[in-house]
């Protein structure tokens, strides 16, 4: 597939093949399946020697209890702006999140998770 993809590539695909080998994405693939590893429900990016966690976040984006497809369109920009994202680690803290965010737009305080 990745000869097929980059055909045209040129020298790429010959220093892909020299450092982008498979022996160092099955280290971290070996670690991850570990049983001492301590990630559960993450994605991680591997390749050539390299590894990094992917994060999926939200931005603080908008609230409106009156919500129509106008405002959406019309505060798209604010929506999508990615200072101060929030990443919560647990279910627990997406739900004090989503909690929070409510209350924050007048919605009654949720009750405690237990």
């Amino acid at each position: 597939m990745v000869e097929t993809s980059l055909a045209d590539a040129g020298d790429w695909l010959d220093w892909s093949e020299r450092h982008m080998r498979p022996e160092l994405v099955s280290a971290a693939a070996a670690w991850l399946v570990h049983p001492d590893c301590p990630a559960t429900g993450r994605i991680y990016h591997a390749f050539g020697g390299h590894v990094a966690r992917v994060v999926i976040a939200e931005t603080a984006g908008i609230t409106d209890l009156q919500l129509t497809p106008e405002a959406v369109r019309d505060r798209f920009t604010e929506i999508n702006e990615v200072a101060g994202l929030t990443m919560p680690e647990t279910r627990s803290g997406f739900w004090t999140y989503v909690a929070k965010t409510l209350a924050a737009a007048g919605i009654p305080e949720a009750p405690a998770l237990t």
